[in-house]
């Protein structure tokens, strides 16, 4: 006659713990496991609205975002952005335009721009921000061509940063500088000192203006035509070279301002002269 296998009831409830110990704790393994490999992916890309640029005539800088995940909502999500020398937001905080459901802030701190996105930021979320950029007046150099770029970050992206594309605007500029002379009478006689003003225009300070250094203007005199004072364009004060009976002004380092004047008081000794000068 075979024996029935007899098993205590005590053993099988300690047999049950167990398993349903062991079940928790993979169940927990598993879930930390989700966790920490769920996170969303983030991508950024820029393009401008045109390939050149007067300095002070701005452009736009369009910045396209998305944050992608099946699951998760991205978290402390950022947008930013360092401005190449000689390179502002026009209109500061202004000159950024963006959705406000996804946007929380915008900061400007020297030449780094903030985008702060709302936190947390619903996964599967795309969108744009345009950025109104100018170059200098004056400082920027013809030709300038930086590299214009940003980045996206987030705590709980599967890479970051993740940085965009690079784009470029060549910066147009020109130094331009016109020079004129008016005397005060039309009618010189012999021995008679008379006054002409010399004056010039600077497009510096004007869209696609260029900042002059080490200027010098320079009246040579007419033959038969004596020097006989001048005065200062603002704080440069002339120079008379006598032997070749020019008088001159130079700025150095400093850099030519909008617009100015002088006068130059000469007369005539002599019918004989010549006033191609």
């Amino acid at each position: 006659m075979k024996k029935m296998l007899q098993i205590k009831p005590s053993l099988l409830s300690n047999r049950l713990k167990l398993f349903s110990r062991f079940m928790i704790i993979m169940i927990t393994i598993l879930v930390t496991s989700y966790q920490s490999k769920a996170s969303v992916d983030l991508a950024i890309n820029g393009s401008v609205s045109v390939d050149s640029a007067k300095s002070g005539v701005s452009f736009v800088y369009t910045l396209n975002y998305s944050i992608s995940s099946l699951t998760d909502n991205g978290q402390n999500v950022m947008i930013t952005m360092t401005l190449p020398t000689n390179v502002t937001i026009s209109g500061g905080t202004a000159g950024v335009s963006f959705d406000k459901s996804q946007v929380a802030s915008v900061a400007i701190v020297g030449s780094i721009v903030t985008v702060t996105m709302v936190n947390p930021i619903a996964a599967g979320s795309t969108g744009q921000l345009q950025i109104a950029l100018v170059y200098t007046v004056g400082t920027t150099p013809n030709g300038y061509t930086p590299a214009i770029s940003a980045q996206i970050t987030g705590t709980n992206a599967s890479i970051s940063p993740v940085s965009s594309n690079v784009s470029y605007v060549k910066a147009l500029a020109i130094a331009s500088i016109q020079v004129s002379k008016t005397a005060n009478t039309t009618n010189a006689t012999i021995g008679n000192a008379f006054t002409y003003t010399i004056s010039y225009t600077n497009n510096a300070t004007s869209n696609g203006g260029l900042n002059l250094y080490s200027t010098a203007i320079n009246d040579t005199l007419p033959v038969g035509c004596s020097f006989v004072s001048a005065t200062a364009f603002g704080s440069v004060n002339y120079t008379y070279d006598a032997a070749h009976n020019v008088v001159s002004w130079k700025w150095s380092n400093t850099a030519l301002s909008a617009s100015g004047n002088a006068t130059v008081t000469v007369k005539y000794n002599t019918p004989n002269f010549n006033d191609a000068s």
